[in-house]
């Protein structure tokens, strides 16, 4: 018998990645309430739940989201959502939760998931297919590519040997942050940015590589205020609204 709904649930020390698939409704609410709660058992700084594969949610099923965003602030953990679709994204827009949520898209989605959504890392997986062919969703959906944040977001072409260098540097950042050794990524990425203190790329992902942890709160801050800053000096409006959404999910969270 095909499920309707399923959770997957992912973790790497104290981080959480959550990925919910199928119809979020009434009948499966309770079920998924409680999964969900079970997960703040043990400290977690940071739960993402991804959404890209829920296809249908309905009011009950947003319950449980508002819900879990409560447990989450009771239990100082940062929870942002992922890769919402078009509908589901209408749904916050509509109830105004988007001005609550933390919503991430695109190249920042990406790369939680590419570092995350790993077997090694698997708490329960309840499609045991990977691949999903055989689940039946409402909705057509083709899974991200599990691609690296320098395919996502690279910096333009290179033509010189200290550009090459900023640019393999941020590579090796993107190989470390899969092996969840943040601290070495930090690293290389400041090697990049002591070259080209603009890039953009390099700052984009460092503020990511921040958010990691409370105790580097501060420099997230920082980070994203640089990226903000160089975004808006070269008139790049994607990176100048990343930053801000950024910036003021890092306001509310030191105000809890």
């Amino acid at each position: 018998m095909v499920k309707d709904f399923e959770i997957d649930a992912y973790r790497k020390e104290r981080e959480l990645f959550v990925i919910l698939r199928g119809r979020l409704v009434l009948q499966y609410c309770q079920e998924a309430k409680t999964r969900l709660t079970s997960l703040f058992n043990t400290k977690v700084d940071q739960l993402y739940l991804y959404l890209a594969e829920l296809s249908f949610l309905d009011s009950a099923g947003l319950g449980v989201l508002v819900g879990l965003k409560m447990s989450a602030n009771k239990n100082h953990t940062r929870l942002a959502f992922l890769a919402a679709p078009s509908r589901i994204a209408d749904v916050f827009r509509v109830s105004k939760l988007d001005t609550i949520f933390e919503v991430r898209a695109g190249a920042e989605a990406d790369l939680v998931r590419t570092a995350l959504q790993r077997d090694e890392y698997c708490l329960w997986r309840d499609s045991k297919d990977i691949s999903q062919r055989n689940f039946n969703t409402e909705v057509s959906y083709e899974p991200l590519p599990q691609s690296n944040v320098t395919q996502v977001d690279e910096p333009e072409a290179q033509d010189n040997e200290s550009q090459q260098k900023v640019k393999q540097w941020c590579i090796d950042a993107v190989e470390f942050i899969k092996q969840g050794d943040y601290h070495k990524a930090i690293d290389y990425y400041q090697r990049a940015l002591d070259m080209e203190p603009g890039n953009l790329t390099a700052l984009n992902n460092l503020g990511i590589v921040y958010e990691k942890r409370p105790e580097w709160y501060p420099q997230a801050r920082e980070t994203w205020n640089k990226v903000l800053e160089y975004s808006l000096q070269s008139s790049d409006e994607k990176h100048a609204t990343r930053a801000r959404k950024h910036i003021e999910a890092l306001a509310k969270l030191s105000s809890i």
